[in-house]
């Protein structure tokens, strides 16, 4: 057996080996405050199904241990921003495996020690790039769903009702996933938390720079005693005239996306091509050490190009 695979076999048997002894050893039970916090996330209790568990439930320890580091709150926030109903804990033992998974397959393949932690890097870092793609297409259904939300709450304060009962029923009536965040801001409030933090909550599981601007006009209204009806009114016409200007950029920028796309497309393309139409040449691409250099350096400025282009063409507003 080659000493890099006898290497991560033994490191594998090991950690698998850690892991099953702290589960014997120790089989946690679900506390009241986090039952209480399954409640007001509104989602599915696995305490109240048999056999039901997550990861850090068989390994509190571990889990203590990264709750209290910096990652595992990130972690959590991203989860929150994106609605994925899972914990950190079971997020990071994915990207574990997932790495893992990336550093044998190397390590099999390949033979050498480096290639196999850089494919171990990259399967551990694949689960958070989609994370965060979650994350921002969420956000931006939310931010698409604020004006009509701040239209309708408007609407019930104009009809004679309070402020939280506008906002319970847009809950009702918006769909997800502004509708689960308004359900649970108002859980939050009838549990007896204040409605300026069940306010600041909501702006940071949205992660949104217009619910920021929302709260924080809404908070200082509510304590001031102004008017909120005039206050959505034109915190409605900035959402909308800042949505009609993203569309009008996304649409002039339309041209030089899909050309950047092609650009990173038509490298692929042509070594297909040449597969077909001259197997020879494309054999010494792929397998000559100068031609695998090559490609090598030529994935590396792809990459590059993709995130100049990107910056190029991205502007928040």
């Amino acid at each position: 057996m080659p000493p890099l695979l006898l290497m991560a076999t033994v490191f594998l048997g090991t950690l698998g080996g850690v892991l099953v002894a702290q589960y014997y050893a120790t089989r946690a039970q679900r506390t009241v405050g986090q039952r209480m916090r399954t409640v007001i996330e509104g989602l599915p209790d696995q305490a109240s199904v048999p056999g039901a568990h997550g990861v850090g439930d068989y390994f509190p320890n571990v889990t203590a241990r990264l709750q209290e580091t910096s990652y595992f709150h990130r972690v959590e926030r991203r989860l929150v921003a994106a609605g994925v109903p899972l914990r950190a804990a079971e997020f990071i033992t994915i990207c574990i495996l997932v790495g893992a998974a990336g550093f044998l397959t190397a390590a099999v393949w390949s033979h050498q020690p480096v290639r196999a932690l850089i494919w171990g890097a990259v399967g551990f870092a694949s689960p958070h790039l989609v994370l965060n793609a979650l994350a921002e297409r969420r956000r931006q259904v939310l931010e698409a769903q604020l004006a009509d939300t701040l239209v309708m709450i408007s609407s019930a304060l104009q009809a004679g009702f309070s402020f939280l009962q506008g906002v319970q029923m847009a809950a009702d009536q918006m769909p997800q996933p502004i509708g689960g965040e308004l359900q649970r801001m108002v859980r939050l409030v009838q549990l007896g938390m204040p409605l300026d933090e069940a306010l600041n909550q909501l702006g940071d599981r949205v992660q949104s720079c217009d619910y920021d601007l929302m709260i924080a006009a809404t908070t200082l209204q509510l304590a001031t005693g102004g008017n909120l009806i005039r206050l959505f009114k034109t915190i409605t016409e900035t959402i909308q005239e800042r949505l009609r200007i993203r569309g009008e950029i996304q649409a002039t920028t339309a041209e030089g996306r899909l050309s950047a796309m092609v650009l990173v497309a038509l490298p692929v393309i042509m070594l297909v091509v040449l597969m077909v139409i001259k197997p020879d040449y494309a054999h010494s691409m792929l397998f000559h050490p100068t031609g695998v250099a090559m490609l090598k350096g030529a994935g590396l400025l792809q990459i590059v190009g993709i995130l100049a282009i990107r910056r190029i063409l991205s502007l928040d507003l």
